[in-house]
């Protein structure tokens, strides 16, 4: 597994013509498993927690980062993970390739989340997700129930094989004008395949005896908010 970690010393002048130092920048790492990869965010000071955010379908890291997670885990100190395996999850009844596949997500997702833990030294993880990543997020507690106690998910929906018992807390966001993963459920048209998406509601029926908030965001529609990184981690963070 390559390793790609970099660092770059900034300098700047001074009024007396010396260069004075500007503490190093560190580049994202992009780090591959197999047919997928990792991109890890770490800031300067990075504290023992990872926060693992999984991009939704057709997506990659970049649009992780254009949503303000990499800046935040600059502010809060923790390590992000960005999971990428071919642009779809299989989180059971959704969906695209991996779905089709039957691809064992599970499996590849815990053994990057164990292999970075080591990496970087973390202690604690915490995972978020939206849309397809908020499905996936949801199923990887489900079936490795020791993997994180706390996520943070944003047009989600239930849609692993089988119920799970998690003693977790999950904090379930969506937006009331979302017509591809309604919050009453149904059948939607995703990427031209017609998926049974279970309604947000019937999350206690799926993830047994976990500790679950669910927010409907009146007038917001499939994509997260604006400032959804910090939403998000305020309900993770201690």
């Amino acid at each position: 597994m390559a390793v790609a970690l970099a660092f770059v010393l900034l300098m700047g002048g001074t009024s007396c013509g010396k260069a004075a130092p500007v503490p190093a920048v560190r580049a994202d790492a992009q780090i591959g498993f197999g047919d997928g990869y990792a991109v890890v965010h770490s800031p300067i000071r990075p504290s023992r927690i990872g926060v693992v955010v999984i991009p939704s379908y057709d997506h990659q890291a970049s649009e992780l980062v254009g949503q303000g997670w990499s800046k935040l885990a600059d502010a809060r100190h923790f390590v992000a993970i960005y999971p990428v395996r071919g642009g779809s999850w299989n989180a059971g009844l959704c969906c695209g390739a991996a779905g089709i596949q039957n691809r064992d997500d599970v499996t590849w997702l815990a053994s990057v989340i164990a292999d970075l833990s080591v990496r970087f030294g973390l202690k604690t993880i915490f995972i978020v997700g939206d849309s397809n990543g908020a499905m996936m997020a949801e199923r990887l507690v489900a079936e490795k129930p020791d993997i994180a106690r706390r996520v943070a998910v944003w047009g989600g929906a239930p849609e692993m094989p089988l119920p799970g018992r998690w003693a977790g807390y999950i904090a379930s966001y969506d937006g009331s004008e979302d017509k591809m993963v309604p919050h009453a459920g149904g059948v939607s048209s995703i990427i031209g395949q017609r998926v049974l998406i279970r309604a947000v509601t019937d999350l206690p029926r799926w993830l047994i005896g976990a500790s679950i908030k669910l927010v409907t965001v009146k007038g917001a529609r499939h994509s997260p908010v604006a400032g959804w990184p910090e939403i998000a981690w305020h309900e993770l963070s201690p």
